[in-house]
């Protein structure tokens, strides 16, 4: 065989990465790689079976409950587009945040929904991110909700990034907010950029200072924005507990809501001063940032 000269070799090469890295993108999503991000996959990720599914009883670690959770309303994101049916995408700024909401940030692409953070002014703001809410016919009371996440927090280059997966008042979804009477809201999981290691639960309801329950989460010192969680909140009449990989990490059971209440998945951009950590952008941050969502599962417990 004729001996390949260094050119012959370069090219080679070149064409193996090529192929390696295209093979790579191909995969990408919550359960393989986002553009710019690599998540690793999981046995947790989604499934095309979920129709049916019973979920046995997380409850409290030192119960011995045993009932079970009936999926009722689920998105997988295996299309290639959002669901209009599902989920209303915003395309306006939605509270004292330092970006503007644009439906073009928001995507689903290869079995995962994309929320996508840039640096690119819009609405009279720097930043544009994405926001949706789950359409008004799917508002409910009580349940387990579910949601399989990768998180743009990344120490050193996310500051300012503000990831949310929460529930608001039906009443409250589309806009408005009275700090001195806030509207019940559930936070499944909220992070802050340049904290990896931390997750905020909370609950809200009535006044600020009497209705404002909330912990700080650390549990064995995860990096959650080395790949994909699962967070999970299960909402009854007399509690709401949360879970991170099925690990009860919080507890209230102070003023739980009745209200009617709607899915939210969105990530802002922070002013300075919010829970007295300095959320602006600084020069070390890198754009684009993606909030990648696996899939969404609500449960509710067998009539």
């Amino acid at each position: 065989m004729e001996k390949i000269n260094d050119t012959g070799r370069f090219l080679v090469r070149t064409l193996f990465a090529w192929v390696v890295f295209t093979g790579a993108f191909l995969l990408s999503g919550c359960s393989g790689q986002i553009p710019g991000i690599s998540v690793p996959n999981s046995s947790s990720s989604s499934s095309s079976s979920v129709s049916n599914e019973l979920l046995p009883s997380v409850g409290d670690t030192n119960s011995t409950a045993t009932g079970l959770w009936v999926l009722k309303w689920h998105d997988e994101f295996n299309t290639n587009f959002i669901d209009a049916a599902k989920w209303i995408v915003r395309n306006s700024v939605w509270g004292g945040v330092a970006c503007n909401y644009a439906s073009n940030h928001v995507s689903a692409e290869n079995g995962s929904l994309i929320i996508r953070t840039d640096n690119v002014p819009s609405g009279g703001y720097d930043y544009t991110s994405g926001f949706l809410s789950v359409q008004s016919n799917f508002a409910f009371v009580y349940g387990r909700i579910e949601v399989r996440a990768k998180l743009p927090i990344a120490a050193n280059i996310t500051e300012g990034m503000w990831p949310g997966i929460w529930l608001l008042a039906q009443d409250h979804s589309t806009g408005g907010y009275n700090i001195t009477n806030l509207p019940p809201e559930i936070d499944v999981m909220e992070a802050v950029g340049n904290y990896p290691y931390k997750i905020w639960t909370t609950y809200h309801s009535g006044s600020y200072n009497s209705g404002n329950y909330g912990d700080l989460s650390n549990p064995s010192s995860i990096d959650f924005s080395a790949g994909c969680h699962v967070y999970a909140v299960e909402w009854e009449s007399d509690a709401i507990r949360w879970y991170i990989d099925d690990v009860q990490v919080f507890q209230v059971t102070q003023q739980i809501t009745s209200k009617p209440m709607v899915f939210i998945l969105n990530t802002a951009v922070g002013n300075d001063g919010y829970m007295g950590i300095g959320l602006s952008p600084n020069t070390n941050n890198v754009f684009p940032q993606y909030h990648c969502v696996d899939y969404v599962r609500v449960y509710q417990r067998p009539l």
